[in-house]
């Protein structure tokens, strides 16, 4: 992900790194030391995921600009400077200007409106997604609601909280929804391309029929 997503910077950052092994830059020393302790405790956690580097990526800037400074000669960088601050200001004003804004979590926050319409403040929603522990779902749903998730990361847990009967409405994705809740007595609060807002309906009790009230 690394990768991917650091560029034009990477090339730089890596001659930067060689810069400062090769030369023996003590100074810069404990710049490799922090980010091999980010990438450390990224290891110990296992996380995946890439703002969680984010704490490296000053150190990444410094070793950048150390590469970018030992491999081009000088008075390039401080041309370049004179013109790249004021392009950079325009390039940031013509994105804010010209090109539309793109709204996060909007399938979320579209379920999240229709279940408040529908459901009390802080009613309890399962939310199961192929077996993924799709935290970002849950968290855009409390950020953006008023239920309260319950995370329910594998089939085993939905299947448990089915049969106990605590949590009526569920959020979850469609392959699961045609393969688990469409025979069920319920009503669907909304749905998207990904993900399905059922509300479980009561089963009917023994003896309540119309032979049991005659």
């Amino acid at each position: 992900m690394l990768a991917k997503s650091y560029w034009p910077w990477l090339p730089a950052m890596i001659a930067g790194i060689v810069v400062t092994v090769r030369e023996r830059r003590r100074s810069l020393f404990v710049l490799l030391c922090w980010i091999g302790g980010v990438f450390l405790l990224c290891a110990a956690a296992r996380s995946r995921v890439l703002r969680y580097l984010l704490p490296a990526y000053p150190a990444f800037a410094v070793l950048a600009a150390a590469g970018i400074m030992r491999w081009t000669p000088r008075r390039i960088v401080e041309r370049v400077m004179v013109w790249i601050p004021p392009a950079a200001l325009a390039a940031a004003v013509s994105l804010v200007v010209l090109v539309p804004p793109v709204w996060h979590a909007t399938e979320i926050r579209r379920i999240a409106q229709a279940e408040d319409l529908l459901l009390a403040p802080g009613q309890y929603v399962g939310v199961y997604d192929k077996g993924d522990p799709r935290y970002d779902e849950t968290n855009q749903l409390e950020w953006y609601g008023n239920v309260v998730p319950v995370i329910l990361p594998t089939r085993d847990d939905l299947e448990k909280e089915l049969r106990d009967g605590k949590v009526r409405v569920y959020l979850v994705d469609q392959a699961t929804y045609r393969d688990r809740f469409e025979a069920l007595p319920h009503d669907v609060i909304a749905h998207s391309d990904h993900l399905v807002s059922v509300r479980l309906k009561p089963l009917p009790e023994a003896g309540t029929g119309r032979a049991g009230q005659n």
